[in-house]
């Protein structure tokens, strides 16, 4: 996922979500290279119980910032459709 792709994905969530809470669980780095294992509880709009995803990040950074970003997500609770929320766009 490009950088424009990234921001567009969190402009998707922003507009779907009330409130989000990240928990970075690992992180490392190597030269341009970011590495994160997080969970992400996400408060949709629509629901008053939060969902939980875990996710694995694989970001590459420059001197301008984000390069790129992958993925991979599970939801841990939460309605099986969040499972689209670490890539919605």
């Amino acid at each position: 996922m490009s950088y424009d792709m990234f921001i567009s994905h969190l402009q998707v969530l922003r507009s779907a979500t009330s409130r989000l809470m990240v928990t970075v669980l690992g992180a490392a780095a190597y030269e341009e290279m970011v590495l994160t294992h997080h969970h992400v509880k996400v408060w949709k709009k629509s629901e008053a119980t939060p969902s939980e995803v875990e996710v694995y990040a694989h970001f590459v950074v420059g001197e301008d910032g984000i390069q790129s970003c992958e993925e991979v997500s599970r939801v841990i609770c939460g309605n099986a459709e969040d499972a689209d929320l670490s890539h919605r766009r």
